[in-house]
This record gives C-alpha cells, structure tokens and sequence, in this order.
C-alpha cells in the first residue's frame, strides 16, 4: 500500500447488522448478530455506519456525503469528527479498514 494512499471503511459484516433508529431520539441501537452484542451509538455515528453498510468509503468521501451535517465545523475538525466515529466504530468492531 501507497503510505499517501487514503484509508478505506467498510463495515465487517454488514449481512449481520441490525440497527434502528426512533424519530426523535438522537441516537441509534445496533446490534451485532456476529458478536451477540449491542451498541447505543449518536445519531451521527448510526448515520456513518449506515452508508458504510452500503460501500466502502474514505474519510474524505464521508467529509462530501456529511458536509451539509458537518457544515458548521471547519475542515480540520470535521476531519477530526469523522475519524472519532470511525475509531468508535473499529473499537466495537463493526468496522475495519480494507488497505491496511
């Protein structure tokens, strides 16, 4: 791999994951059928997770499809918001980077 090449998400096993969200709550319940477990993530977070169950992203990909959510933040701290949700994600395992 390229060291300047932009790392890939994907979600791990997206046939396995379930999730739900409430209008009017703010967050989003996940559940792992790989792992048995569940996961109460923000909104925001249960939003990423969502279109990386449909395709791989990078964080700048992430930055263009939430720039509208994301509008008030400048751009390094927008970067900074997408690659906490991300860590969160990888941490509880549902996701995994693809090129390292």
């Amino acid at each position: 791999m390229d060291s300047n090449e932009p790392i890939t998400w994907r979600v791990k096993h997206p046939e396995k994951i379930l999730h739900q969200y409430w209008e009017g709550e703010d967050c989003v319940v996940v559940y792992d059928g790989t792992s048995g477990n569940t996961h109460l993530l923000s909104l925001f977070a249960g939003e990423v997770l969502g279109l990386l169950m449909s395709d791989s992203h990078t964080v700048d990909s992430l930055l263009l499809a939430f720039s509208n959510d994301l509008s008030g933040a400048d751009e390094s701290s927008a970067t900074g918001i997408i690659e906490n949700v991300l860590s969160e994600l990888r941490n509880i395992d549902l996701v995994c980077n693809i090129n390292r």
